[in-house]
């Protein structure tokens, strides 16, 4: 009689285990590029909508500067030491501003019930007789906060929305040389401005340096976290205009 063995082969215990392990290895590995690739496009797309925020306000305080006359940094230029709030009145326009570190309390707002929840970063305003720039006798600004009026009525645009990474204003500071940059024949004026652009989670800002936090420090961020600084130098005033 012929008997026949059927012999089944099988993995061992040590075959499935270095199966599993070489598995679980390739796994993790593909979930850490997938998450660093994701990181990258994150800070990618962060740093673009900054750079793309950046150029259209300095584009617009350009034309703006140029076509006015020469303004008064003791008069036409206010900002608030302690919460950050500012504004400078060119003639036709008025730049208002909160910083991002600008306590709520103390933020600039608007008047305007329909926008009584927005909170104001950067904001242009045509204001002819640079009404937002006027002092009491105490030298407080008589009207702080954006008119209802001018609200309603399209005179005011924000230049710094909001977008998908909550960008702020995290400083800005403008300045002239009263001594070698103007010119006595046409009245013209040299300002130079510096401002910067951060995202809003301020706690991942170094406030000593204006840079992100290194990685390893508790509050670091540096998926999104962000801080631009621009400077420019733009020449206004003509007094035969």
């Amino acid at each position: 009689m012929n008997h026949v063995t059927n012999k089944q082969q099988g993995f061992t215990l040590v075959e499935l285990l270095l199966a599993m392990t070489f598995i679980s290895v390739l796994l993790l590995a593909i979930a850490m590029t997938v998450i660093q690739v994701g990181s990258m496009y994150n800070r990618g797309m962060t740093l673009k909508e900054t750079n793309q925020a950046a150029r259209d306000i300095t584009a617009d305080l350009q034309r703006s500067i140029l076509t006015s006359s020469a303004f008064s940094m003791t008069d036409d230029y206010v900002v608030h030491p302690t919460d950050g709030y500012g504004r400078v009145c060119l003639g036709t326009y008025t730049y208002i501003w909160n910083l991002g570190r600008t306590p709520a309390a103390q933020t600039v707002k608007y008047l305007a019930p329909s926008k009584a929840s927005e909170r104001i970063n950067l904001v242009k305003i045509t204001d002819r007789d640079k009404a937002y720039c006027v002092k009491d006798a105490s030298g407080n600004l008589t009207q702080k906060n954006v008119l209802a009026v001018d609200t309603d009525q399209d005179r005011v645009k924000e230049q710094l929305l909001s977008g998908d990474h909550s960008l702020v204003i995290y400083k800005f500071a403008l300045a002239s040389d009263t001594v070698n940059a103007a010119d006595s024949l046409t009245g013209q004026q040299l300002y130079q401005l510096q401002f910067s652009i951060s995202t809003n989670n301020l706690a991942a800002i170094d406030a000593a340096t204006g840079t992100c936090l290194p990685p390893g420090n508790i509050n670091s961020d540096l998926n999104y976290c962000s801080v631009q600084d621009f400077s420019l130098v733009v020449r206004a005033g003509n007094r035969f205009n």
